[in-house]
Parts: structure tokens; C-alpha cells; sequence
């Protein structure tokens, strides 16, 4: 018994040198200190840039259509498009 308990401890203080080392390896090639990102955060940022995408898309659909109408014009409104609503 007093075996396995010998094993158990040395694994245990092998691991926590190994965390403590890596730790310490990080802090001093980044100079700062470990920070954990908010998860919260990063879904509201990617929301508003897949909106401001998304806007951007329906505005460059309205200027292809307008200049596409402009391309095809012959003085009546055949082979006009409509342009889509913003």
C-alpha cells in the first residue's frame, strides 16, 4: 500500500512541475501574464461582423444592379432590373 501511495504522490508532483514550468515558460516569452478570453464577448463581436457582411453584400447587389442598369439602358425601361429595397 504504501507503494502505491509513493507512485500516486511522485505522478502527482511530476505533473504540477510540468504546469508550473509551462506557465512559467509563457509568462516570459509573452511578458504578460496568461489571459483567458471572454466567450461572451467574441460571440457578440463575430455577431456584428457577419451583420456588417451581410449589410455590406446587400449594398454592393444594389450598386452591381444600378450599374448594370446603366450598362444596358437604351433610352426605354426594357432589360432595366429592378433594384432590391435596402
Amino acid at each position: 500500500m504504501d507503494v502505491v501511495v509513493i507512485i500516486l504522490s511522485i505522478g502527482i508532483v511530476c505533473c504540477m512541475s510540468f504546469m508550473c514550468g509551462t506557465m512559467t515558460r509563457q509568462r516570459k516569452t509573452s511578458r504578460k501574464a496568461i489571459k483567458i478570453p471572454n466567450p461572451v464577448k467574441a460571440i457578440k463581436e463575430h455577431n456584428e461582423e457577419k451583420k456588417a457582411f451581410e449589410d455590406y453584400k446587400k449594398e454592393t447587389e444594389i450598386y452591381n444592379t444600378i450599374l448594370n442598369n446603366i450598362d444596358n439602358y437604351d433610352g426605354t425601361s426594357r432589360g432595366q432590373k429592378e433594384i432590391p429595397s435596402r
